[in-house]
């Protein structure tokens, strides 16, 4: 890793950190000790489930990636989305993707 990606990984650390006090969450967590590993997130409560889940993973240094239906990548915005970690799914199509 690059001094500069040190330093922008450190910067969108305290940023991610800040942003989420401002919010009024307190990120408390533990884990585990190994070197990859999987979190399933489904049945949304909210359209604020993503932006906080990003950002909560962004405060704690993970690199994140997470799969979206394939319409969240199209246009601009598409960009962005593989940019944060996205992969996007064809959810009519049967590709034995799990």
């Amino acid at each position: 890793m690059t001094t500069i990606t040190l330093i922008t990984s450190f910067l969108w650390q305290k940023a991610a950190k800040y942003a989420l006090r401002l919010l009024g969450w307190n990120l408390v967590a533990e884990l585990p000790p190994v070197q990859k590993y999987l979190l399933i997130g489904a049945h949304h409560t909210s359209s604020w489930d993503f932006p906080l889940i990003l950002l909560m993973m962004a405060a704690l240094g993970l690199r994140l990636h997470w799969v979206g239906k394939d319409s969240l990548f199209r246009g601009p915005q598409g960009y962005l989305m593989r940019w944060i970690g996205g992969i996007p799914v064809e959810r009519g199509a049967r590709k034995n993707f799990v």
